[in-house]
């Protein structure tokens, strides 16, 4: 289970985590992370419920765990900025089969169990069910409208410097 809370200010964030630390959680609960993320510009398109197509049902929650190496994070961010994000936005503002997009960096890490990967970014996707039929085609109109890039020279670049750590499908409680 994730649990992503806003916050409009960073020094919050102490204040929160010690409220979060003093609550019981469920028996047998593993905590498998508890850090501070960060917006990364450019990148973060909240529900867009006027742009998107109204639909019946719901759409599914897509959560990446990405890991960037260390020396490619900024090179990351600006692929991101420049490239990605716009991307996305291309997809919630004109394909409408996307209903939010967050990307979040790590900037803090409280609490993480040594029995499971790291990461250092987040991505949070709300997708309609034709979403993996449409994205490689529409990605790449979007990726060639903000960057010019390709859709293969964009994949290509980010599987050297990244690895998906998780992927999960679930619903949005």
């Amino acid at each position: 289970m994730l649990h992503v809370i806003q916050l409009q200010n960073y020094d919050l964030a102490a204040p929160l985590m010690s409220e979060l630390n003093q609550i019981q959680s469920f028996p047998d609960t593993i905590i498998v992370r508890q850090e501070l993320l960060v917006s990364t510009p450019s990148s973060n398109f909240p529900l867009q419920n006027q742009q998107t197509r109204r639909r019946w049902l719901k759409p599914l929650q897509v959560v990446e765990h990405v890991d960037v190496q260390q020396d490619s994070l900024e090179e990351f961010r600006n692929i991101m900025i420049h490239g990605n994000g716009p991307a996305m936005n291309f997809i919630l503002s004109e394909r409408k089969w996307c209903q939010s997009f967050y990307a979040l960096e790590t900037e803090e890490v409280w609490t993480h169990h040594p029995d499971y990967p790291e990461w250092n970014q987040l991505h949070i996707i709300a997708l309609y069910p034709e979403a993996p039929f449409l994205y490689k085609k529409d990605f790449g109109r979007g990726l060639a409208q903000a960057s010019g890039a390709s859709f293969e020279e964009n994949m290509d670049r980010l599987k050297q410097i990244r690895t998906m750590r998780y992927k999960s499908v679930s619903s949005l409680l």
